[in-house]
């Protein structure tokens, strides 16, 4: 029998989208902030045993997944000079171990790294879930280096099976931003062919196909500098391939695409 999908959502890690830190951009953001609030409700709502965060910008070693390790996770907006806005959850040692030993009789190899403080990647989609009151087991899982998106699909069916193994409801947040490149002065520069990549997941996710946003040509990537395929490839997994899902909202303020969708909802089939 296959395990059951996993309820799953796309969420930005724009601290922009915070509106304590957006300060008098508050209202250039607010399409994300209330997609955000949407995403994070959406998955509290389901009341998981353990919520499942991918983010890319957890320090990355070179050929292997990473999962944080330690009793609990923590971090702040120090950053961003708002070091009063903090997040601090659980972690699932127990559930990290079983996900190491279930990737790596997959032949994906993952290790644990501890980690000081979480970054961006984790806080902002955790500060919208502690904002809808989540304060529940959490696992934070990083990226190698390089690796095939089918590595990064396998790994979702690893989190699908021991969450069926534990007979536990999960959930999984993919964490990840749209192209970098949309405007001038965006962070990592302009190209006016960056678009395209927004226009094609965002379509792609309009339509329910979750799979097709991952075959995004390569050089269509790297040209719109994203952080949000690696992560979408891992939701991917832990759907089981299910179709569906919405998205909440799109938009580009600053020169970066912030897009925030539900990628799969078991209860809706």
């Amino acid at each position: 029998m296959n395990a059951r999908p996993l309820a799953s959502v796309l969420m930005c890690h724009a601290p922009v989208a915070i509106p304590e830190i957006a300060g008098k951009n508050r209202d250039a953001a607010q399409k994300t902030t209330s997609a955000m609030k949407a995403a994070a409700s959406f998955i509290t709502t389901r009341s998981p045993d353990v919520v499942v965060i991918a983010s890319p910008h957890t320090p990355r070693l070179k050929e292997e997944f990473v999962i944080l390790k330690g009793d609990r996770l923590t971090g702040d907006f120090a950053d961003f000079e708002f070091s009063d806005i903090s997040v601090s959850v659980p972690s699932d040692q127990d559930a990290v171990s079983r996900l190491i030993a279930e990737a790596n009789k997959s032949g994906i190899p993952v290790s644990v790294r501890y980690a000081a403080s979480l970054d961006q990647g984790a806080l902002v989609p955790l500060y919208f879930m502690k904002k809808a009151g989540w304060t529940g087991k959490t696992i934070v899982i990083g990226f190698p280096g390089r690796m095939p998106l089918r590595q990064f699909e396998s790994l979702g069916r690893v989190i699908r099976t021991v969450a069926q193994t534990r007979q536990e409801t999960w959930a999984f947040i993919a964490s990840g931003d749209m192209s970098h490149r949309l405007a001038p002065g965006s962070p990592a520069g302009y190209d006016q062919k960056a678009h395209n990549f927004d226009d094609s997941i965002v379509l792609a996710l309009r339509e329910g196909r979750l799979a097709d946003a991952l075959d995004v040509d390569p050089e269509l990537r790297k040209l719109a500098s994203e952080d949000v395929v690696e992560s979408l490839a891992i939701a991917y997994g832990t759907s089981g391939g299910m179709r569906g899902g919405r998205v909440l909202s799109y938009e580009s303020p600053f020169g970066v695409g912030y897009l925030v969708a539900i990628l799969c909802d078991p209860d809706s089939e």
